[in-house]
């Protein structure tokens, strides 16, 4: 008998090899690389707490359905260990660990985004974001400003749901989203974090659109706090981070994905220049890409926002064993203001 879902099977697979290997250029499979030491298990903060410095985490977790125990506890026993301003996360599928990690680090990261859209859990029959947000310092209640359009305000922060485009992988069920909050910082000085997990599998149109709407949420909020006397622009630092599915290394779509966000600042690229440094690993096809990006804004629209230094900018992993708890590494930073 034909095996008819064997060969849907292969064909698939075929589909998806060929569109992985189309994420990385010629030239820059045949370039010269200058690789830093990469998968650094635990790799420290190195933040000095008696100057004005923030650490930053950003992290795809890869919590979807079930994730093992001891993955979650070593992720939990690196983010108790370090003394992370904010950490971000996204891919937070799985309620199990989702609840593992706010009851576990409420201490001393006590406020928490737990969910973006957890009132519409199934909205448009599809899993919630997977984003989460954990900050040692407090978040402003901005449930008085009034947001343009399609962002929802949940009070201490806020977001947007990102268009989705049908893709060969169900990652497109997700609500890919964008979450802001701001975030009091010592010394009168304030945060303005975003974090987005948007789509792995789409049409370069498609990302492009997303990522020039991630850039007009960021810029409306800006302009909303600021008009609402919530911050003054020149005393806010800005960025955004997360898993934007555009490999750094790839420089057509790379320089898309700045153009579309209006040029921000690459903290990793610019502290480590020309090395390059890997946050994916596609194992089954053997390739490497840094999704993964720490952006920091020195302007938005009209605003000259507080600028920041970069002190430290690196991939480190977390592993049980000798495995990543993730396809992804965690990319950090620490950034002085």
């Amino acid at each position: 008998m034909f095996d008819f879902r064997g060969l849907i099977k292969f064909i698939v697979y075929c589909f998806v090899f060929s569109s992985l290997c189309s994420c990385a250029s010629k030239k820059t499979v045949e370039k010269e690389r200058v690789i830093l030491p990469v998968y650094e298990k635990n790799a420290p903060l190195n933040l000095d707490s008696t100057h004005n410095e923030i650490g930053i985490l950003t992290y795809n977790i890869k919590a979807i359905g079930t994730k093992e125990i001891e993955e979650t506890n070593a992720f939990v026993e690196y983010a108790q260990d370090e003394d992370f301003s904010i950490i971000l996360l996204q891919e937070v599928f799985s309620e199990k660990t989702r609840l593992s990690i706010l009851d576990s680090l409420k201490s001393k990261y006590p406020y928490q985004v737990d969910r973006v859209d957890y009132t519409g859990f199934w909205r448009s029959i599809c899993h919630d974001s997977g984003l989460m947000l954990l900050s040692k310092y407090p978040m402003v209640d901005v449930s008085d400003v009034l947001f343009d359009g399609e962002i929802e305000n949940k009070g201490h922060f806020f977001h947007r749901f990102l268009p989705k485009e049908v893709s060969i992988t169900l990652d497109f069920m997700s609500n890919k989203s964008i979450l802001g909050t701001l975030i009091v910082l010592p010394n009168d000085r304030h945060l303005l974090a975003f974090t987005s997990h948007t789509q792995a599998f789409g049409s370069p149109k498609h990302k492009s659109n997303q990522y020039r709407i991630i850039y007009e949420f960021i810029e409306e909020s800006v302009k909303k706090l600021a008009l609402a006397g919530k911050i003054d622009p020149t005393k806010t630092a800005v960025i955004l981070t997360g898993d934007l599915n555009t490999n750094a290394y790839w420089k057509k779509r790379y320089g898309e994905l700045l153009n579309q966000l209006k040029e921000p600042n690459d903290i990793h690229l610019l502290h480590n220049k020309e090395k390059e440094e890997y946050s994916f690993n596609a194992s089954i096809f053997n390739m490497l890409f840094r999704f993964d990006y720490i952006f920091n804004y020195d302007k938005v629209g009209t605003y000259n926002m507080l600028p920041l230094e970069i002190k430290t900018a690196k991939v480190t992993d977390i592993r049980v064993g000798d495995k990543s708890i993730s396809d992804h590494m965690p990319i950090i930073s620490v950034l002085g203001y």
